[in-house]
């Protein structure tokens, strides 16, 4: 547990189709329709702002997909202090259990793809 994946250990051919939600909801409606149309699901990566501001859309993907915590405002990670991380973790987490009812563990993903140990440490915690 705790570890970063950019791929499935797989021989087989598979897709995951992950999106991420946090500066605006401009896409959502043509995305959500077409992956209803193929009848495909995905994973999105919601901020916790994105989930504040736009709950209506944040409830339509969660049940089109999994849901996945993005942090709450898109930060460099490595930039900030430990609380400040764990903050950010949690403060996205608590809006998106709150507006859709489910909780996005255990999936994350590194705003910007920036991650250290130390980053991957808090975010496991």
């Amino acid at each position: 547990m705790g570890h970063l994946v950019s791929r499935i250990p797989t021989s087989r051919k598979v897709v995951a189709l992950t999106f991420d939600a946090g500066a605006n909801g401009d896409g959502v409606n043509s995305i959500l329709a077409t992956l209803a149309k193929e009848k495909v699901g995905a994973s999105f990566y919601l901020t916790g702002d994105f989930a504040n501001s736009f709950p209506s859309l944040a409830v339509r993907m969660s049940a089109a997909g999994r849901l996945g915590n993005h942090t709450a405002d898109h930060p460099h990670l490595p930039l900030l202090t430990e609380a400040q991380v764990r903050a950010q973790v949690n403060g996205a987490r608590t809006a998106i259990l709150r507006v859709t009812g489910e909780d996005p563990r255990p999936l994350f993903r590194f705003p910007f793809g920036d991650s250290g140990p130390r980053d991957l440490r808090l975010v496991k915690d």
